[in-house]
């Protein structure tokens, strides 16, 4: 079975409408000092989005899955049936744009119901009744997130709150699927260097997240590591 695969038939067994999230090495870094994001993690659905981190993961529970972002996103468009209404939280709107091109092309049936491109120059937490107005009016079943981790991961929670529809905190694989941004090549993902290549195209945005988190990440490893030695 495909990781794909799995994840859908883990979904499948879930609760919904809820809050879905798409966890990367250093979402667990952000959630160790920040008992508010580590309990919506805790409350929500959270997958793996992270090859070093599910590889770690694998050594306690073997038959653990990890599935990319954006391959669950192109997945999702491939197999709707058309009878759900997925709306958007994009940085740009040309994203939203590139996306409605690229499932035109997958499976038309997919019903996109409209976007939002929040300012988060400001406290955006002003702006959430604007914003479940909006996605209460457009009908949406679906609200994908894809604004930067750990910002998405609050305002998944909260819509979710507000609209009682399933918010999805996808992060930068809505760039990805819609080609506003590289991704990196497969042999890049095999060998766990993804974080490494996003560096290089995005250095200002993530230098601290993959310089310092990565740093604590290795330590979280290391005690992750060394408990379970003592538990088997």
């Amino acid at each position: 079975m495909s990781e794909i695969s799995k994840a859908l038939q883990y979904l499948s067994k879930a609760d919904f409408p809820n809050h879905v999230h798409f966890l990367a090495a250093s979402s667990l870094v952000a959630a160790i000092d920040n008992v508010e994001l580590n309990n919506i993690f805790n409350s929500g659905i959270s997958l793996c989005d992270s090859g070093p981190l599910g590889a770690v993961l694998r050594r306690k529970i073997p038959s653990f899955c990890n599935i990319r972002g954006s391959d669950f996103l192109r997945e999702i468009i491939r197999i709707d049936d058309g009878t759900k209404g997925h709306f958007f939280l994009v940085p740009h709107v040309t994203i939203y744009d590139s996306l409605i091109e690229y499932a035109s092309g997958i499976n038309p049936k997919f019903k996109f119901v409209g976007s939002l491109t929040p300012d988060f120059a400001k406290d955006f937490h002003k702006d959430y009744l604007r914003w479940e107005f909006e996605i209460n009016k457009s009908g949406a079943d679906f609200v994908w997130v894809g604004v930067g981790s750990p910002k998405q991961d609050y305002i998944a929670h909260d819509l979710n709150n507000a609209t009682g529809k399933t918010c999805i905190a996808i992060g930068a694989a809505l760039q990805f699927v819609s080609g506003e941004k590289a991704e990196a090549p497969k042999w890049v993902q095999a060998l766990y260097l993804e974080w490494f290549f996003r560096l290089l195209n995005d250095p200002r945005r993530l230098a601290s997240r993959y310089t310092i988190g990565n740093f604590r990440f290795i330590i979280q490893v290391a005690k992750f590591l060394m408990q379970a030695n003592k538990t088997t």
